[in-house]
């Protein structure tokens, strides 16, 4: 069964991508795909560290979608491109990004728990000073007041 969309892409608006957008369309039409929506990452209060820039994670959502349409204009024709946002959900800022989540026409918005305790538990510093069923249960703790809070 052939894969016919990808809702789940990060073009180098994303701090974890290098990849141009038209480059990403072009390529998803050539693999037979009939719509992708690009989903970039925007993270408020991701925590700053030597790896990650403090604005690493955050999205410049007008220029990103100045190229989307852009990209929707040149490749229209023959794939639908979607316009998404993943966002990385926090307890702490509801309002701040329930407000973001609102203040653009999202085609898709995918909601990410990537921040628990003021840490992203991709790194070790995270596990530092607990078990690791301490952190398991913290992260899966967050990620139950996120599908709790945001809508």
């Amino acid at each position: 069964m052939p894969i016919l969309a990808d809702y789940h892409m990060h073009s180098s608006f994303s701090g974890d991508s290098r990849a141009p957008m038209q480059d990403m369309a072009a390529r998803a039409i050539a693999l037979g795909y009939q719509e992708i929506c690009f989903t970039e990452h925007m993270d408020l209060h991701y925590p700053a560290s030597k790896e990650c820039p403090e604005d690493m994670f955050l999205l410049n959502t007008d220029s990103y979608l100045y190229d989307l349409l852009r990209a929707r204009e040149k490749f229209g024709e023959q794939i639908n491109i979607k316009f998404g946002v993943e966002l990385g959900l926090q307890p702490d800022y509801l309002k701040e990004i329930s407000d973001y989540a609102r203040s653009y026409d999202f085609d898709f918005i995918i909601g990410s728990t990537h921040v628990c305790s003021g840490k992203d538990p991709y790194y070790p510093d995270f596990y530092e000073g607990r078990t690791e069923s301490e952190a398991y249960r913290a992260y899966f703790e967050d990620e139950l007041k996120n599908v709790q809070m945001y809508d």
